[in-house]
């Protein structure tokens, strides 16, 4: 990496709070839905598997642009991606709150879109520029993520008992569309695709198995967290642990612990290794997840979403820190592809969860994703393995 690369990835003081202020929005648009699912069930009088269709239309956007995001980057530069991805965000929550079904669905698409844009752009941007300290420095950023996540149930519940749709949704618009503007002349570059020229034939397969494995890790996991946060106002509700609308508040618990978990990441990273936070990580959501299975009272589902966001709360990072140095050595139109897998995660993990749940009971739907924090548990020996082997190769 010369100097030029050096200067052009850099990110001055304003810029970086202007990205995290983005990245907060980023955390309202992509959790947004399961607060407010109940609303649009309500609207239109939809069973599970038509409410389901929600986190397939936004995630399926999502998977979409993702796959492309990786060419956008090469070709515009980090700030003018991230610009374009909330611009687009925009557009769909903006026309969301007015639009009539099945309408609403395309609006859903269109910022799903948007946040296949903004995510993978903004993680890739801060791990390049971090290379020594990768997960550290994304697991403050994804803290940014997690504001939003945490503040959305909250602001839906307080916004939504008096008021309608729009209230919640125009002024989040207002601030997308000013900060987009804000990115629209950045300079920033993305490093020049040279590392697929410079691996030697004999670690090609490896990392072609640490790309599958990689990819596979974020589909298991943007489906898990998408699951959870999307799903456990509903089972709430169903439970009738509520009274009123206080099961908006629900999924807040789970992204409260996922916010402090991320905050706490950094200082643990400290003291153990990745490998270990990592293995630690997964342990706690499986045990966080079984105990919403088996809730049967308020304060038992209260302890288990904290516990399974806590869990959650370093695995994004520390796969991203990992994905940020594979793709140091790969193309760079190589990042779309496999963040895509994340986005097809959460199109597929919440629907089928909402599928199942049409069939039996939203119960056993939530096993859904235990089964993929378990299956994440599995992997992380053979993907942390190859890592190493391919950061020695």
């Amino acid at each position: 990496m010369n100097a030029r690369t050096i200067s052009q990835s850099e990110i001055s003081p304003s810029e970086n709070l202007r990205l995290q202020a983005g990245f907060i929005l980023t955390g309202v648009a992509t959790v947004l839905i399961g607060p407010i699912l109940p609303v649009l069930v309500a609207r239109w009088s939809l069973n599970d598997a038509q409410a389901g269709l929600f986190f397939a239309v936004q995630f399926t956007g999502n998977t979409a642009s993702t796959i492309f995001s990786g060419w956008v980057i090469t070709h515009l530069g980090f700030g003018r991606s991230f610009s374009i991805g909330l611009a687009v965000m925009a557009l769909g929550l903006g026309a969301l709150g007015v639009a009539p079904w099945p309408l609403a669905l395309l609006c859903v698409l269109a910022y799903g879109i948007g946040l296949g844009i903004t995510v993978p752009t903004a993680n890739l941007w801060v791990g390049e520029r971090n290379p020594s300290r990768r997960a550290a420095a994304l697991s403050w950023l994804n803290l940014s993520w997690g504001i939003g996540a945490v503040a959305t149930p909250v602001l839906a519940y307080g916004i939504l008992r008096n008021h309608t749709l729009p209230t919640l949704l125009v002024p989040v618009t207002a601030i997308l569309i000013v900060l987009a503007f804000t990115f629209t002349r950045s300079r920033h570059a993305a490093q020049a695709d040279v590392g697929v020229i410079t691996l030697l034939e004999a670690n090609r397969w490896l990392h072609r198995k640490l790309s599958v494995l990689l990819g596979l890790m974020f589909f298991l996991y943007v489906g898990t967290e998408n699951a959870i946060g999307g799903w456990t106002a509903t089972y709430a509700r169903r439970m009738d642990l509520t009274s009123g609308t206080t099961w908006m508040l629900i999924p807040s618990l789970f992204w409260i612990a996922l916010l402090a978990g991320r905050g706490l990441a950094p200082m643990v990273l400290r003291r153990i290794s990745e490998r270990a936070l990592l293995y630690l990580a997964l342990s706690t959501a499986l045990a966080g997840i079984s105990g919403i299975l088996f809730a049967r009272s308020m304060e038992a589902l209260m302890a288990a979403l904290l516990l399974s966001g806590l869990g959650c709360a370093a695995v994004f990072p520390l796969v991203m820190a990992m994905a940020s140095h594979h793709l140091s050595r790969l193309s760079r139109r190589q990042a779309g592809p496999l963040l895509a897998c994340g986005g097809f995660g959460g199109l597929t993990l919440p629907w089928l969860v909402g599928l199942i749940s049409n069939h039996a009971t939203l119960r056993i739907g939530l096993a859904v994703p235990w089964m993929a924090v378990a299956g994440m548990l599995i992997l992380t020996g053979v993907v942390t393995r190859s890592h190493a082997t391919a950061k020695n190769g």
